[in-house]
This record gives structure tokens, C-alpha cells and sequence, in this order.
């Protein structure tokens, strides 16, 4: 039920005429704050522990761009020593 409220919400925005990224991270960063807010109403805590469970849930986006990007480059590198070694490059 979410999914589909997520998608409709996204399509709405891009057909008023949001670029494309903006309504993609809006609508992740709106439903990621409302749905902290929702767990800590929902165990009794207040308001405002509800918007820091939200924002907790983005804490680590970082860390996990940055091994994405390691993982990539650890995949390209392998490629060019494949690519090297095929050419018998290496070995001049």
C-alpha cells in the first residue's frame, strides 16, 4: 500500500512538472520522515523523537554511497587488469 501511495505521489509531482530528481528525493525524504514520525507515535514517544527517528533513517546514506563507489571502482580496476593482461600488456 505504500509502494503504491509512493508511486502515485511521484507520478503527481512529475506530471505538475518537477524535474525528475528533486520529485524522486522529496518523495523518498517525505515518506521516510513520516513514516519515523508514525513508529514513534505509535510507541508512545513524542513528536519531535519521531523527526529524529526520520532523520536517522538517511544517517547512513553516506556510508553506503561510499561502498557502492568502492565496490564499482574494485570491479573497474579488475576489469582493466583483465583487459591488460589479455593485450599482453602488462608484460611490456
Amino acid at each position: 500500500m505504500i509502494g503504491l501511495l509512493m508511486f502515485v505521489t511521484g507520478l503527481i509531482m512529475l506530471l505538475i512538472g518537477f524535474p525528475v530528481a528533486f520529485t524522486f528525493g522529496a518523495v523518498s525524504v517525505f515518506f521516510g520522515i513520516t513514516a519515523g514520525v508514525i513508529e514513534a507515535l505509535s510507541n508512545g514517544d513524542t513528536l519531535l523523537q519521531g523527526l529524529n527517528n526520520g532523520q536517522m533513517m538517511f544517517a547512513m546514506m553516506p556510508h553506503r554511497i561510499k561502498i557502492s563507489l568502492l565496490h564499482i571502482q574494485l570491479q573497474m580496476i579488475l576489469w582493466v587488469l583483465q583487459c591488460q593482461q589479455k593485450l599482453n600488456l602488462a608484460r611490456q
